[in-house]
């Protein structure tokens, strides 16, 4: 059946948060899609150059069982990174992507399953720390920290939070600048947002990354088990926090039945960023007996204009058919 359609969509102001994302960048995901077994050598993920190379202790293992984040929004896949060492371990692989120019900014997450041993930690380890220093974000003990070159002196730290067992999302944002770089925590952010909404922060404010290509985990102590899962590398908060819920049609109804009970341009859809496209198509669209629908306009391009914290997007055609976008 054929006949013209013509609507708009008022999107939310989380869906505009959503939408200003669509152009931010995801420079490297690991989702730790392997057997179980070593990580020693494996090569899976996307945006990375090299495969995990063990530099000191022993490898650690692929569990099947994945990690979710505490919202549960957060898409997930593969298995975990769980320690298996009696010391120290420290294991690496190299991004495709150099980091670390002044005056950019570089944005990280994982999610974190402490294991509780006492003293016994687990981190994610940034930067090369050849001629410059490198990072660990992550946990140790009961506590989060952050530290310049695996030293706890001058540590950003909060204490006494971490419950065992528990997994947490963490997202890292550091400031690139001349001389001093800034590397911020926050812990459980909500996924989908434009920015993070944690309550839970801390800052460290003396490391120097210099440019660097060098992304890894750190951990230690006997016992310890700690995990860390769907490591995400990208240049907005939005690349490393992405809401894993599915968008749905809205229901447009623009006949003279109206038999959804809307009205033509009352009605929203909510998207988030990697939740697919949403179509858009009147249930029940008619047409007159000369092949007329209720619009004779026919303009095919969409037309999206801002006003204020909505996006409105129109569209026009002369198909009852799906429109993706």
């Amino acid at each position: 059946m054929t006949g013209a359609i013509e609507t708009e969509i008022a999107f939310s102001t989380a869906t505009q948060e959503s939408l200003d994302g669509l152009l931010a960048v995801l420079y490297a995901q690991e989702s730790f899609e392997y057997a179980a077994g070593s990580l020693e050598g494996q090569n899976g993920g996307t945006g990375w150059a090299t495969a995990w190379t063990l530099t000191f202790g022993s490898s650690a293992i692929v569990n099947a069982t994945g990690l979710s984040d505490p919202s549960t929004l957060l898409p997930v896949s593969g298995g975990t990174a769980e320690m298996s060492t009696s010391s120290i371990f420290t294991q690496n692989r190299d991004l495709t992507t150099t980091l670390g120019t002044d005056g950019t900014t570089a944005w990280f997450s994982f999610l974190v399953k402490p294991d509780g041993v006492s003293f016994g930690g687990i981190s994610l380890e940034i930067g090369d720390g050849t001629t410059n220093d490198k990072v660990t974000v992550g946990t140790n003990d009961n506590d989060f920290l952050i530290t310049k070159n695996a030293s706890t002196f001058g540590a950003a730290r909060i204490d006494n939070v971490l419950v065992d067992a528990q997994t947490y999302f963490l997202a890292v944002q550091i400031d690139f600048a001349a001389g001093v770089d800034t590397v911020t925590r926050y812990v459980d952010p909500t996924p989908g947002l434009s920015n993070p909404d944690s309550v839970l922060t801390t800052q460290l404010a003396t490391a120097d990354f210099g440019t660097f290509t060098q992304v890894g985990m750190i951990g230690g102590f006997s016992g310890n088990n700690s995990n860390i899962d769907e490591i995400r590398v990208g240049d907005e908060f939005t690349d490393v926090a992405p809401n894993g819920v599915s968008n749905q049609p809205p229901t447009l109804d623009l006949d003279a039945n109206n038999s959804s009970g809307a009205t033509g341009s009352d009605f929203n859809a909510n998207f988030n960023d990697g939740g697919g496209s949403i179509a858009v198509v009147d249930v029940d669209a008619i047409a007159d007996r000369h092949g007329h629908g209720p619009s004779e306009r026919s303009q095919r391009n969409p037309d999206r204009r801002h006003f204020g914290n909505e996006y409105w997007v129109q569209f026009f055609g002369r198909s009852a058919d799906p429109v993706g976008f």
